[in-house]
């Protein structure tokens, strides 16, 4: 199974997901916390892949081979052609599959489009799910997750807003994953955490986050780094405001 989620801020969005990955073999079932969920697509478009990840993989080194020759970057410039190119490629992939048979895929895509001034900094994140027949989805609440979502979307909706910095939103995204990993066996491994701003792509290495964009404070900087130190209060940097409005939910196995 899986756990992978976007959230959308003031500055940048995040991207995170868990490295669990379970492979069923006749009467075993085989657990490894290596698999990466988050792939760069260009400078300011990242996208998080849940369901059958060997074929999730697959498609997502095609898109991002035929992003790059198109040399396309922000979000709705790529999602002008990705439901399609996706829908095409899953049919090739999987038209000796019958139909009831077909491995589900899904994937949030989180990034930033130019403003009037040709800076990258207004945030998007949008969707596409195979078991949603693949139709284009938009976040309107700022942030999306998909896979064990039951107790990541009670952290988010509770604490995410989207005048939050991508320090804070790093630091939520952390604790929704390794809450999650404490209460259910099916999400686990270390997670990997990204986020983009108008300083292009950056991504956790290791027990630190290494972002480079400007206006970070140090206080964010200690967030970034330690992100499960500080737990969420009420007049903290988590303020407690509901996030109302729609947000599609899945629960497949990675």
């Amino acid at each position: 199974m899986t756990l992978v989620l976007a959230l959308a801020g003031t500055d940048g969005v995040v991207l995170a997901g868990d490295k669990r990955t379970a492979i069923e073999e006749e009467d075993r079932r085989l657990v490894t916390d290596t698999s990466r969920k988050i792939f760069q697509v260009s400078d300011h478009v990242s996208v998080a892949l849940c369901g059958r990840g060997d074929l999730g993989v697959y498609l997502v080194e095609k898109l991002v081979r035929e992003a790059r020759e198109r040399e396309i970057d922000g979000i709705s410039s790529l999602f002008e052609f990705a439901p399609q190119f996706l829908i095409a490629a899953y049919d090739q992939a999987t038209h000796r599959i019958q139909s009831r048979s077909k491995p589900p895929v899904g994937f949030i895509f989180a990034g930033l489009d130019r403003d009037a001034w040709g800076i990258y900094s207004q945030p998007r994140i949008c969707s596409i799910y195979e078991w949603e027949g693949f139709q284009p989805l938009i976040s309107t609440t700022g942030w999306d997750a998909s896979g064990i979502v039951w107790i990541a979307e009670y952290l988010i909706s509770r604490f995410h807003h989207r005048s939050m910095t991508v320090g804070q939103l790093a630091k939520l995204a952390s604790l929704a994953i390794s809450e999650t990993a404490s209460q259910d066996s099916r999400v686990g491994g270390e997670p990997l955490i990204a986020a983009i701003t108008d300083s292009g792509y950056q991504e956790t290495i290791g027990d630190h986050f290494m972002l480079s964009y400007t206006g970070t404070s140090e206080r964010e900087k200690q967030i970034l780094t330690n992100p499960s130190r500080e737990t969420p209060k009420r007049n903290g940097l988590l303020q407690d405001r509901p996030c109302l409005g729609w947000h599609p939910t899945g629960e497949v196995a990675y």
